[in-house]
């Protein structure tokens, strides 16, 4: 599995799916220093001219401008940008007599990551592009309560989607990551990326302070090695170096999905993206799923996942379920029936008819 982000991961299911049905779909994309495909699955690629920069401050620019130049490429009928950065130029395809729609995924000025004049920068770019495009995508309906009710008449709902396999069962004997060897249903899970807003201090806290016995497994990148080296201070400050596991980053889909079908129950912390395709997914693994208490969460989960406000409810959730378990087993169940009904691709493509340039 390639070492995508949400965005990305995103595209590459709606865009050929769109193409199956009849778009004419082409997707901007970086270009490489390796094979750069004109086509997929049905879908036209093009790419931006420069190479992206390693630098993450020049990374930020380039993504700006890479936003720009794909909006103001106008010879398409529609025009649909992920996230907020074109800001303004979303009004030059309208302009044109093109359909612009600019899909501002969730909160994304809220993450602690960023500077407060980056948060303030990006919370100004929202703005933009709420008012310049010609419609707002939103992939949860609880990102409504921040767009203006001015603009609500704009707003269309593009719901995330996940593509429903089997019911998770155990595979069936010990393995090995990150150098520990892992029973099944030996262990709780979180796959995450590092950072403030997911949630990962209250996470640590809150296992820390439980009486499980089961290791955490962490999957995933620091977006910052100070934040990293904090977790694994507080991971030693709280005597649980034995019991905490940090795997790092896991692309490959076998090693991941095996990771999540063999988990004993898995934790979710994000609190600012609005729908995340990991819950997606491992709700429809039919797992156990704790996740913070927030709209964006609730609005998937509903009654199917348990929910933790701080490090206090998450210890005693984590015992609870430790305790009872055959009480809370059936919720796996009723979580893929839910994400079947509502998040699967091949029911909510019809939700995607705002895109064809007739609507």
């Amino acid at each position: 599995m390639a070492n995508y982000g949400g965005f990305e991961s995103y595209m590459a299911e709606l865009a050929p799916r769109l193409a199956a049905a009849g778009l004419d779909v082409t997707c901007g994309c970086e270009r490489s220093t390796g094979d750069n495909p004109v086509t997929y699955q049905g879908v036209k690629l093009a790419y931006f001219p420069f190479l992206p920069p390693a630098n993450y401050t020049l990374r930020k620019i380039f993504e700006v401008l890479y936003d720009i130049y794909f909006v103001l490429k106008c010879d398409y009928d529609v025009v649909y940008g992920l996230g907020v950065y074109a800001g303004l130029f979303f009004l030059f395809p309208r302009l044109l007599g093109k359909v612009s729609i600019v899909n501002i995924d969730g909160k994304d000025w809220a993450r602690s990551k960023y500077s407060r004049f980056e948060q303030f920068l990006i919370k100004f770019l929202y703005l933009l592009s709420e008012v310049s495009a010609s419609k707002i995508a939103i992939d949860s309906r609880a990102m409504t309560h921040y767009i203006p009710n001015r603009l609500h008449d704009r707003i269309v709902y593009a719901p995330y989607g996940v593509t429903m396999s089997g019911a998770a069962h155990n595979s069936g004997g010990t393995f090995e990551v990150a150098g520990r060897r892992f029973e099944p249903q030996g262990y709780w899970l979180v796959v995450a990326r590092l950072e403030p807003e997911n949630n990962f201090e209250m996470i640590i806290r809150g296992y820390a302070s439980s009486v499980s016995k089961k290791p955490l497994v962490i999957v995933g990148n620091p977006t910052s090695e100070c934040y990293f080296s904090g977790l694994s201070k507080l991971v030693i400050e709280l005597d649980v170096r034995d019991r905490v596991v940090f795997t790092g980053g896991i692309y490959n889909r076998l090693a991941l999905d095996r990771l999540r079908n063999d988990c004993f129950a898995y934790i979710h912390g994000h609190s600012v993206g609005g729908t995340n395709p990991s819950l997606l997914e491992i709700m429809s693994m039919e797992k156990i799923v704790l996740a913070s208490d927030n709209p964006f969460n609730r609005e998937v989960g509903n009654d199917t996942i348990l929910y933790f406000r701080d490090s206090a409810s998450l210890a005693e959730t984590i015992e609870r379920v430790e305790r009872n378990y055959r009480e809370y087993a059936n919720l796996g169940g009723a979580a893929r029936v839910r994400i079947l009904h509502s998040y699967d691709w091949s029911h909510i493509m019809g939700s995607y008819d705002f895109l064809r340039a007739n609507d």
